[in-house]
Order: C-alpha cells, then structure tokens, then sequence
C-alpha cells in the first residue's frame, strides 16, 4: 500500500509542431520524478475511447494538471474571406478545446486543479469564466516545467495519498468472541482504509459480492445484504482522513464448525449463502 501514489492526470495540447507534446513529456517526467504517478491524456476519436481512457482516468486521480496553449486568434471582425489576416493589432487568442472538455470534468469530480494559461489566450474564456479556476499565465515555454514545479511545491502536492479505499486483511484477524452459551466463537475481520489525506469517506457499507465453490467453480446463489461493521450497530459508517475500520467477515460456531457464518443486517436467510464443509 505504501508504494501507491497520488495520481496526475495531465491536460496538455498534444501539437507536435509547437513542442507541445516535447513539454508535456517533460511535465511528467518531472512529476514522475517527484514521486507522482502520471498519466498524460491522449487524445481520443470514438466514444468507446473516451469513456475508457479519459473518464476512468479523470475518475481515478487525486490531482489535474492543465496547460492552456495559444491557439489560433479571433478576430474582431468576422469576415467571410478565409484566411483573412485580423485587422486588430493585438488579437486574443483561443485556448485548447480539449484540455477545457477536461476540465469541465475534474471541476465537477471536484478534484484538485492546478492549471496553466499562455499569455495570449483570451481570460475568461470558456470554461474559464464560469469555474472559479486561478489560471496562471505564462509566456516562456522553456521554463514552462519550472513553473510547474515551483506552483506545485507551493501549493504542497502530496505524493503519498489517494482517493481511495483499501480493503485488507486485519492485523488481528482472528478473535475469539464469547457468547451467551458459554462457548467461543471465532471471528475473522478484514479492514478498510482510506487513503485520502483530508476528507472522510461517508456511507461506507460492506456488501459480500460472490461466493463460488472452488471444487465446481460454480457460484452458490444469495442476494446481498450489508454485513455488520465491527462494535457497530448500525450498517453504514463514516472513516476518518487516512484511517481505517474492520468489519466482521465470517465467524464460526464451535458447535457447527463447519458452517461458515456472517454477521449480516438482515431477518431473511436468502440473503446469507449457505456455505457448509471444507472450503477455502
């Protein structure tokens, strides 16, 4: 576990004839070094794409990197000659029409954004003047990867968190619980982490997914129910920024001890697979 990083997702025009794609390289490597996780978005051309490149990604990062490059100008006079030069004498430019799709999206994931904008490209455009995004311009390219790397030490990216919950197994995994008749049952916990560094996750619930019989490998039918957090009543539970709660895995009978048991918020037997014998 200590070995994940935070992840990067990087919006950066990929112009091959503006060194855009040589920057955006660089921008990693850079990142990667510091000890992130990067990842620098292709660009895509069917839906199936981008719903499994970019959209999975976006949806598994903890921090969005975006540089606006200058594109083309707009004129102040709309004229209906192609190729027609702009008759003002400092036109603004446009921003990349990607990297603004993909901040419309970290904005509404709310993820961390840190993004970058050329002098030149007009202020406010786009998405620009509707999210509350802090672009911070820059007119040097070369020095580009500085000033990403200075923005971020200042702003104090972490590399050791992510947005993520970790199941595991318990340091203490095996208790042995008294019960009203005397006798000890016997109780295997597992964990689960949250690796975020400031915010809880709320409504966690644990449900058990599937059950098959390794002899057969066919599936043992039940319909799932939220199974019991450990000394909690209750079935959902909230977990603290980068800490952790056990729940009850399965649990023994000494008088059936061959009958694997769950601890499960529920009345109806349906809803607990019945599971007897040796197994694993």
């Amino acid at each position: 576990m200590d070995k994940e990083r935070a992840r990067v997702f990087i919006s950066c025009g990929q112009d091959e004839k503006r060194e855009e794609l040589e920057i955006a390289d660089k921008i990693r490597e850079m990142l990667r070094r510091k000890g992130f996780e990067p990842w620098e978005a292709a660009r895509v051309h069917s839906v199936k794409a981008l719903r499994e490149n970019i959209f999975d990604r976006l949806r598994n990062t903890e921090y969005f990197l975006m540089v606006d490059f200058r594109r083309e100008a707009i004129c102040s006079d709309i004229s209906p000659i192609a190729g027609k030069a702009c008759s003002n004498s400092k036109p603004d430019h446009r921003g990349s029409l990607f990297t603004n799709q993909e901040l419309a999206i970290a904005s509404y994931l709310d993820l961390n954004i840190l993004a970058f904008q050329e002098d030149g490209v007009k202020r406010l455009d786009g998405l620009f003047g509707h999210l509350q995004v802090n672009a911070i311009p820059f007119s040097d390219r070369a020095d580009l990867v500085n000033t990403v790397e200075r923005t971020i030490d200042k702003e104090e990216w972490q590399t050791n968190w992510r947005n993520q919950l970790i199941l595991a197994e318990f340091d203490d995994s095996v208790v042995l619980v008294p019960k009203m008749n005397g006798r000890n049952a016997t109780y295997f916990f597992l964990q689960v982490t949250n690796r975020h560094e400031r915010a809880a996750a709320q409504n966690c619930y644990v449900y058990l997914r599937s059950v098959s019989n390794a002899v057969t490998n066919e599936p043992v039918p039940f319909e799932p129910v939220e199974l019991k957090w450990r000394g909690y009543t209750f079935p959902n539970v909230s977990i603290r920024p980068r800490a952790c709660r056990v729940f009850d895995a399965i649990w023994f009978d000494p008088a059936d001890p061959l009958r694997v048991l769950f601890s499960a918020h529920t009345d109806w037997m349906g809803c607990i697979p019945d599971l007897r014998g040796p197994g694993s």
